[in-house]
């Protein structure tokens, strides 16, 4: 994997930390600027940098406001710049799901584990996705992480083993 792909699959792993939280509207629209950037260099004029470039995440001038997770155009933009990211990036040929699994042990574990059925896991993953992003935070919302977490705890002694274990560690890391 080359240095672009490197770098876009930081910029990849960004966006479930963007979608978890309240941010500044500086902050995601650097993030959509290194990764257009990123996109440009990595694929030239491809289908993925204009329909990435034209994503609009906020209206009007960046006023340092803060943008809520709640948004929906928000949520919906990303959650296509999240697609467009990883169709770059399997074009790029870097296995995402492979590099992600492997380099997060809560997801990795959730997909180990034996679930009631396909939807129980995706729930899972969501929860471990939302859950690594309330744990990336600086300072995280206990609150909200804790549907998360009640759901990761019903996947089995593993899961729920790396699941604290995230979360004890953050807990060292605020000491």
């Amino acid at each position: 994997m080359g240095s672009i792909g490197e770098d876009l699959l930081a910029r990849y792993r960004e966006i479930d930390g963007l979608m978890s939280g309240s941010h500044r509207v500086a902050e995601v629209r650097r993030w959509q600027a290194a990764t257009g950037e990123l996109l440009r260099r990595g694929l030239g004029f491809h289908v993925v940098v204009v329909q990435f470039q034209g994503l609009r995440f906020f209206d009007g001038s960046v006023d340092g406001g803060t943008a809520s997770s709640e948004d929906p155009r928000l949520q919906a933009n990303l959650g296509e710049a999240k697609g467009l990211v990883r169709q770059a990036l399997e074009h790029l040929h870097v296995d995402v799901a492979a590099v992600v699994a492997t380099a997060d042990p809560l997801i990795a574990a959730v997909q180990g584990a034996t679930w009631g059925d396909a939807a129980g896991r995706a729930r899972a993953l969501e929860a471990a996705v939302r859950l690594n992003g309330h744990l990336a935070e600086p300072m995280p919302n206990w609150e909200s992480l804790v549907s998360d977490l009640q759901v990761l705890l019903a996947g089995g002694l593993v899961v729920a083993r790396v699941a604290l274990k995230a979360v004890a560690r953050r807990l060292v890391d605020i000491r």
